[in-house]
């Protein structure tokens, strides 16, 4: 199976779990605590354990666009990479950072894109919103995602 069809069934599996694809009742769904943090700009997030509890950390200087997709990314990797988290103990000395970054390119990674994708922008809604609307600008603004994730994704199902 390729990552994208992975992440892709992966996403649509937690959505049907969930019953909705909102950012909200899906971290709520899987107890992960969402946090913003000041981070350097080229940093979009991290995804981190302290205990036995699961945070996300998103970059507050970022667009709410951007912030979505980081956190629907971090979700990918809890989904698809659960050995790879960053493990904070309370002094925070133990662990591997697992962050989103620009310049930061790994095959996890990609997969935890294409999750977000699927996470934030399910195929379903997707094919069914693009029969009746095909303004990237209308689905991104619909679907609270950039223009460019918007047409990246339309891309990859072969709607563009």
């Amino acid at each position: 199976m390729s990552i994208r069809s992975r992440a892709e069934k992966t996403a649509e599996q937690l959505i049907n779990k969930v019953k909705t694809n909102d950012l909200s009742a899906v971290v709520n769904y899987l107890k992960i605590n969402v946090t913003k943090e000041k981070f350097a700009n080229k940093i979009s997030g991290v995804f981190y354990k302290i205990d036995e509890k699961f945070f996300i950390g998103v970059n507050e200087d970022h667009p709410e666009q951007r912030q979505r997709f980081t956190i629907a990314h971090e979700i990918g990797h809890y989904c698809l990479h659960e050995a790879s988290f960053f493990h904070y103990d309370h002094e925070k000395k133990e662990g591997e950072l697992f962050f989103r970054a620009e310049d930061r390119i790994s095959l996890d990674e990609v997969e935890a894109n294409h999750f977000a994708a699927a996470l934030l922008m399910p195929r379903k809604l997707i094919e069914e919103d693009f029969l009746k609307n095909q303004s990237v600008s209308f689905l991104a603004s619909k679907y609270k995602v950039s223009e460019d994730a918007m047409r990246y994704r339309l891309i990859n199902l072969g709607l563009m």
